[in-house]
Order: C-alpha cells, then sequence, then structure tokens
C-alpha cells in the first residue's frame, strides 16, 4: 500500500437528491483476513443508487453513507485468508456488500470477498461495471413482484 496515499469517495450527509453527494478523501483501508482491495476503474449508476440517497432503498443509509453498488476494478491486496483472488486479477462489484459502508464510487474498494467474482471473459471495465444490478433489478420486476414462472 505504499503507493496509496488519500482516494476520493463519495459520500452523503442527509438524504436527498444529486445535491447532497460530497467528493471527500480519505486513507484507503488494507484488507482484513476475508476482504480484498481494489483500485476502481468504472462504476454504474442506476436507481437503486437514487433510491438508497433518498432513503427509499432496501437498506437505509447511516450517515456519512457512501455511494455505489456496482464496480469493475484490478485487485491491489487480498486478505491473508483469500484464495481465489490474486493482485492483479480483474474483477467485478456486485450487489449485496453494505452499500453505505462500501459504497463503489470512489478510487478505491475495500469490501468482503464474498462480494467480488472475477470479470467475465469479454466485457471491459465499462461494460462490466453495469452487468449486474441489471438482472436483479429483471428479476424482481419479473419473478418477484409479477410472480414468471419457468415457462412463461
Amino acid at each position: 500500500m505504499s503507493d496509496l496515499h488519500l482516494c476520493r469517495v463519495v459520500r452523503f450527509h442527509q438524504l436527498g437528491g444529486p445535491a447532497v453527494l460530497r467528493l471527500e478523501h480519505e486513507e484507503p483501508q488494507p484488507p482484513q483476513p476475508d476482504e480484498v482491495q481494489l483500485r476502481v476503474e468504472a462504476i454504474a449508476l442506476n436507481r437503486a443508487d437514487a433510491m438508497f440517497r433518498r432513503g427509499t432503498y432496501l437498506e437505509k443509509p447511516t450517515f456519512p453513507a457512501r455511494s455505489g453498488f456496482e464496480a469493475s476494478g484490478v485487485i491491489t491486496a487480498v486478505g491473508v485468508d483469500i484464495a481465489d483472488f490474486r493482485i492483479g486479477d480483474r474483477v467485478n462489484v456486485i450487489p449485496g456488500a453494505s452499500v453505505a459502508r462500501h459504497g463503489t464510487a470512489a478510487d478505491w474498494l475495500t469490501l468482503p470477498a464474498r462480494h467480488v467474482i472475477h470479470r467475465p471473459f469479454g466485457l471491459d471495465a465499462l461494460q462490466a461495471a453495469a452487468f449486474w444490478m441489471s438482472f436483479v433489478t429483471a428479476y424482481g420486476a419479473l419473478v418477484e413482484h409479477c410472480r414468471l414462472s419457468a415457462g412463461q
């Protein structure tokens, strides 16, 4: 981590529209035994980000809250218990981690390795960043809300 200093992080300290977002700086945290650290290459913005910021999402923010559900990046450090990832691996952050704590709108990100997967083959950083939430959104609308089942 000697080449890391302060990184940019998008946070908000109150509910509201885009005007509540603030660009802040913090020292990247080294990974815990079950975590990975990555340099973020791209993030995705979607409806869930706006809902979280307004306090209407499943997870409610605790302030100050970070922003961002999805990202792609390159692993820069791994915790001692991590065997599936190596420094230099290109990865995706998949929805599921606490966005208030592990929001992806940042230069660097440290989060539990269970919320990271290897980047799908053939996708660049921009494509990979926006890949997962679109499927979760469609699944929620079709299966959970409309009760669509196999064969329909």
